[in-house]
């Protein structure tokens, strides 16, 4: 569901997303609002635990999204970026910018 709140209100638009394979199909309907877009929550959908790909992740928002936020996993969730496919890939990657590159 997309909640409308104004201009004042709003700085970026985000939206939660658990695919079977990493996309951002909402994204030009987001990109229409005039705000920064964004992912708030990204992880496999149940289907994927294990198995998504970081690096296919990393590519769906290079260029779109500021950043994205991926869950930690639970007992029998594999939805960390540590316990998917090409972690240390997409954590490598120049295009990944983690905390410790930006202190």
């Amino acid at each position: 569901m997309l909640y409308i709140h104004g201009d004042k209100y709003v700085d970026m638009v985000a939206l939660d997303d658990y695919p079977k394979t990493p996309g951002f199909d909402n994204y030009p309907a987001l990109l229409k609002l005039g705000k920064p877009v964004t992912d708030g929550e990204v992880g496999p959908h149940q289907q994927s635990y294990g198995k998504f790909d970081e690096l296919a992740v990393l590519e769906t928002y290079k260029g779109k999204a500021p950043y994205f936020l991926q869950w930690h996993s639970w007992t029998n969730a594999k939805v960390a970026i540590v316990d998917n496919l090409h972690a240390k890939e997409m954590m490598n990657d120049a295009a990944a910018i983690t905390l410790d590159r930006i202190r």
